[in-house]
């Protein structure tokens, strides 16, 4: 019990601290604003999920499966853009009759928005990849050491936005990048030695 508090302390300092650090890098150095901001966008993204789980709120883009697919496959299928997915967060806040300066959902929030209650399915498939991750970033394979910090701070901001789905294609893309250039090394490695024994 002692040593779960103890984490669940150091873990929300840990997200205070982060997240003054960004409000500061965004310029906000007033105190005020920054405690402010630490609230709107945390405990109040939970209220913004109440809203969404008693039906009250609803974002105008959960329908083409933009939080559950990503941008791009919006961007395709219904031939959107990005800011106008973001821009309607706050049309469809305001119109919940909750301050629209304020407007995540939570993860779970946009998610539960577009699926119901099969968004549970959802989370419970992520879990599994996550620990899978984790198994083989215990165990040093280089796609666990790629991958987990990036999922980390996925969880991290769980109560802010859905992060694994709006940076999940850059991501590959780099991790494709770096397996690719590992293999490759290896590759010449291998060649290499086997000119030295011949």
């Amino acid at each position: 019990g002692l040593i779960s508090l103890r984490y669940l302390m150091v873990f929300s300092f840990m997200l205070i601290a982060i997240f003054s650090v960004f409000a500061m890098t965004r310029g906000n150095t007033d105190i005020d604003q920054i405690v402010a901001s630490i609230l709107g966008y945390g405990p109040v993204s939970f209220n913004r999920l109440a809203s969404i789980l008693a039906g009250k709120m609803h974002y105008e883009y959960s329908p083409t499966m933009a939080y559950i697919l990503g941008n791009g496959f919006s961007n395709i299928v219904f031939e959107t853009e990005n800011w106008q997915i973001w821009a309607s967060e706050f049309s469809s806040t305001l119109q919940a009759g909750l301050n629209d300066n304020y407007i995540w959902g939570t993860m779970y929030g946009y998610l539960f928005d577009g699926l119901g209650f099969l968004s549970i399915i959802y989370f419970v498939l992520f879990g599994v990849f996550i620990g899978g991750v984790w198994k083989g970033f215990c165990r040093g394979s280089l796609f666990g050491l790629i991958f987990y910090p990036f999922l980390f701070f996925c969880l991290l901001f769980f109560f802010g936005t859905n992060y694994f789905i709006s940076y999940l294609p850059f991501y590959l893309k780099v991790i494709v990048l770096i397996v690719s250039y590992e293999v490759l090394i290896k590759s010449l490695g291998s060649r290499i030695v086997r000119v030295k024994n011949v």
